[in-house]
């Protein structure tokens, strides 16, 4: 796995990833919305997310277009010892040994040209980068084959949460991989 770095990393002639900006977060947000409706992350969030730990926030555009993004956060909280609830993922913890991967989202128009894919490898590659023993995640059914074939493996169902928000996450579940 290649590590992003402070540069643009050019994965597809057509689109890259890279770290986000400041100035990208507005489109994030109009992205979230669309694609999650109710769940979507306010502006205010993104941005709270963003100052947290900007390493952990990247994105893939296409000239001025966003594609997707993908943002993470450290902390020393093991989910599967967690209680999951809609307040989760925990809080931010600089020096944390769990890599908590909470917003990856791909603009439907440009899903299956393996844009996920590589912000994952890049999520993970930096958890690992960080010296992170685990990363987990809350994926469903939609999204789970994609992170299996990154090496997640499901460690529970979670059907307490998003349980008025079926529609967007059928049936979640808390996965994970040890570094």
């Amino acid at each position: 796995m290649s590590g992003l770095c402070l540069d643009a990393v050019v994965v597809n002639p057509n689109w890259e990833i890279r770290p986000a900006r400041m100035e990208d977060l507005e489109k994030v947000a109009q992205l979230e919305l669309r694609v999650w409706r109710d769940l979507a992350a306010s502006l205010e969030d993104l941005k709270r997310r963003f100052l947290v730990f900007p390493q952990g926030f990247i994105v893939a555009t296409a000239g001025t277009d966003l594609l997707g993004f993908g943002c993470s956060l450290l902390t020393d909280t093991d989910a599967r010892l967690a209680a999951l609830n809609e307040t989760f993922p925990p809080r931010h913890i600089p020096r944390g040994d769990y890599f908590f991967l909470f917003g990856l989202t791909v603009d439907p128009l440009f899903r299956r040209k393996g844009i996920a894919q590589r912000l994952v490898a890049e999520e993970l590659s930096l958890a690992e980068k960080l010296g992170c023993r685990k990363v987990q995640l809350i994926a469903n059914a939609l999204s789970r084959p994609l992170f299996e074939k990154a090496g997640l493996t499901v460690v529970r169902p979670s059907e307490e949460l998003f349980v008025q928000h079926r529609d967007v996450m059928p049936e979640p579940v808390l996965m994970e991989t040890l570094l």
